[in-house]
């Protein structure tokens, strides 16, 4: 009866040891590839977060239609094209809105509403920015136009690279 007990002990003796070597192997884990994972999700949600207040910036720049015809609209374009990658899809239509920018009806007091920011899941520089134009004369609620934006960069600045309206 006590060679029964003796081994009972040493048994529990054994398993209780181990239990905490598996544990105390698993705790001495190089935590190294842990903090690498979460220094570049950090730095994804920074860049995210960077992106989508760039867009908020861009996006209110300003409504051409709010000022009139002449040299303030096209410092409103010059403000647009600093924010634009040069050669690209974006930059072509600020070449076609600088041509046309004297043709948009002057309407005082009207202003760009972003509505929302989004950063586009699964592409990092891509934005979907929802915006509408506010004219406070009118008394129906403006619709809202959606945007899709990819994003680029410039001498180390972000900069529009295409801009599509879903």
């Amino acid at each position: 009866m006590a060679g029964r007990r003796r081994r009972r002990i040493l048994g529990g003796v054994a398993a209780a040891g181990l239990t905490l070597a598996l544990v105390g192997a698993c705790g001495s884990e190089d935590p190294a590839p842990y903090r690498e994972s979460l220094s570049a999700t950090q730095a994804a949600q920074a860049t995210r977060a960077a992106n989508e207040q760039f867009m908020r910036d861009y996006m209110q720049t300003g409504a051409l239609s709010a000022v009139q015809p002449g040299p303030a609209r096209a410092k409103i374009v010059d403000e647009f094209g600093r924010k634009t990658c040069p050669g690209s899809p974006a930059a072509e239509n600020l070449v076609r809105l600088r041509a046309a920018m004297d043709r948009f009806t002057y309407v005082p007091g009207v202003h760009a509403e972003v509505v929302g920011v989004f950063s586009e899941r699964g592409k990092d520089a891509s934005v979907i920015a929802i915006a509408r134009d506010v004219d406070p004369a009118k008394k129906t609620k403006p619709a809202s136009k959606v945007f899709r934006v990819e994003l680029g960069e410039n001498a180390g600045k972000t900069c529009v690279r295409k801009e599509t309206t879903l």
